[in-house]
């Protein structure tokens, strides 16, 4: 969970930029880090990040239209998002989640990811996304979705012809139940899928997948000349012995926001429960010096 704060990609080469982090629709009456700003410099980008743990879907859009009116409140322009735990491949609930943005936001742009498997109900586990709100819409040059749904992307250029790259990420839970609907079981069956069909590939566990995965995506990135901002729920803690995401950061050279900016690698637990954080804002050290606020 992250909030960017003061900062724009598109316009002052991220010259201001502030990123936040809630855990649900609206924010937490305490915070960590830098306050969230009610007026905002008109000069810089508001990144948030936030795991929905699902939006109910119904016939009304569940809980989505007051999440946009969150996110129009606190005049969010990337808002990041894991587990929408909804089957947005069907296109009857992915046009209604862009008619409900569109009444909100002008122009707005909204990437969505999901697993190729068709669920009976609105209901799939997992999932990631990316709203783009208002202006900012106009810098993005474009937007990859995974196979499997485990992050989407942008990419936004700047006027200096700048390109970075924002992932909205999630890796299912370490140990987690293999079910008939879990995330972590549909990325199984998919891995199982590829190898045989896919020479060469290695039948993994959906977590070590995952790393490995993100890492390659994120190095091709990389050697195209893209800066980096990857925020999500990883389900593990960088200090950890075996965490893959820390492998991940220091092989792509990223850099723990909340770390630099709080000056300690546990805190703002995210975790609901217990003491952990699981949930990081890892970048491109060259755009470390941009960011203006950070939060949760």
């Amino acid at each position: 969970m992250i909030y960017p704060h003061e900062g724009n990609v598109l316009r002052d080469e991220l010259e201001n930029f502030s990123m936040c982090d809630p855990h649900h629709p609206c924010l937490p009456s305490e915070h960590i880090g830098d306050e969230l700003d009610d007026t905002p410099d008109k000069n810089t980008t508001r990144l948030y990040f936030q795991n929905l743990n699902g939006i109910c879907w119904d016939k009304d859009g569940g809980l989505w239209p007051y999440i946009c009116d969150a996110l129009e409140g606190i005049q969010v322009d990337v808002a990041c998002f894991a587990e929408t735990n909804c089957d947005t491949s069907k296109y009857s609930i992915r046009t209604e989640m862009e008619r409900i943005c569109e009444l909100r936001f002008h122009p707005s742009r909204l990437i969505m990811a999901t697993s190729k498997y068709q669920a009976p109900s609105s209901y799939k586990a997992g999932g990631t996304a990316i709203l783009a709100c208002n202006s900012i819409t106009s810098s993005i040059k474009g937007h990859t979705r995974d196979r499997m749904g485990r992050w989407s992307s942008i990419c936004l250029h700047t006027n200096s012809n700048r390109q970075i790259r924002i992932i909205s990420a999630y890796q299912v839970c370490e140990g987690q139940r293999v079910g008939s609907t879990s995330a972590a079981s549909q990325q199984y069956a998919q891995i199982l899928e590829e190898t045989e069909t896919i020479p060469d590939s290695q039948r993994v566990n959906p977590r070590q997948a995952f790393i490995r995965d993100l890492q390659a995506f994120i190095r091709q990135l990389q050697s195209a000349g893209e800066d980096i901002i990857l925020v999500g729920d990883f389900n593990e803690e960088m200090d950890s012995p075996i965490s893959g995401i820390a492998s991940l950061a220091q092989s792509c050279s990223l850099a723990d926001l909340f770390n630099i900016r709080l000056g300690s690698s546990k805190i703002p637990a995210t975790y609901q429960r217990g003491q952990r954080r699981i949930d990081f804002v890892l970048l491109s050290p060259s755009l470390v010096p941009h960011v203006r606020s950070a939060g949760y």
